[in-house]
């Protein structure tokens, strides 16, 4: 849990958002998996994500037809609710 918190006072988590918004396959499986392992069990990351406009973006993740992809993204955003 240290290295998640470490990790988002880096500045990891604003670049992570940015990347969901126009990515390719690869990119947002990349950047959705991140997040959602960032993302389970801290209160701190979860509003950074949200904080960071990912909501939007995430959701909209959530309908890929990349299967990994959409999978990610669920993970995601059950871990921010």
């Amino acid at each position: 849990m240290a290295e998640r918190l470490h990790v988002s006072q880096a500045g990891a988590i604003s670049p992570l958002v940015d990347m969901l918004g126009d990515p390719s396959e690869m990119e947002a499986l990349m950047a959705t998996g991140c997040l959602g392992v960032l993302a389970a069990n801290s209160t701190s990351n979860q509003e950074d994500i949200v904080l960071s406009g990912g909501l939007t973006d995430i959701a909209f993740l959530m309908t890929s037809p990349w299967p990994a992809v959409s999978e990610c993204a669920l993970a995601l955003m059950a871990n921010l609710a």
